[in-house]
């Protein structure tokens, strides 16, 4: 998801209006990527990624959902395969299905938790506008 950055407000002034409601809110640098707030919320993290005219928001599903998904690519594999060749062969189906599981499931996760991202969305929108939440004008 993009968030226009018109007027090229800094990640530290974003930072600091999200810190009201995510306190845990930090800018790191991750290697090989832009500089990037990380937001924990409960039990997932949001991501906002600095580029030069805009933000771009991304998300990392909690821990147990992403297991869930690389057990459930190993599983179906393993039943097609052994469909396949009429005998049981136990096989994780390689890398593809490992990604298209993770995203599969950070699809349904986005879905089921809609109300959480579109917040976090107009938090950071009033953070780049201004609107700290805390100013009394």
């Amino acid at each position: 998801m993009k968030v226009e950055n018109p007027q090229n407000v800094a990640l530290e002034t974003v930072l600091a209006g999200l810190s009201t409601k995510y306190p845990g809110a930090v800018i790191k640098k991750p290697f090989l990527t832009p500089r990037t707030i990380i937001a924990p919320h409960e039990n997932f993290k949001f991501f906002l990624r600095d580029r030069k005219t805009f933000f771009k928001i991304d998300f990392a599903p909690p821990v147990l959902w992403v297991i869930g998904a690389v057990v459930l690519s190993i599983v179906a594999m393993t039943i097609i395969i052994s469909l396949i060749y009429g005998q049981f062969v136990p096989s994780f189906g390689g890398a593809l299905w490992i990604v298209l599981s993770v995203l599969l499931i950070k699809v349904v996760y986005k879905s089921r938790n809609k109300q959480k991202f579109d917040n976090f969305y107009a938090d950071v929108q009033s953070a780049i506008n201004g609107h700290t939440g805390s100013s009394i004008f």
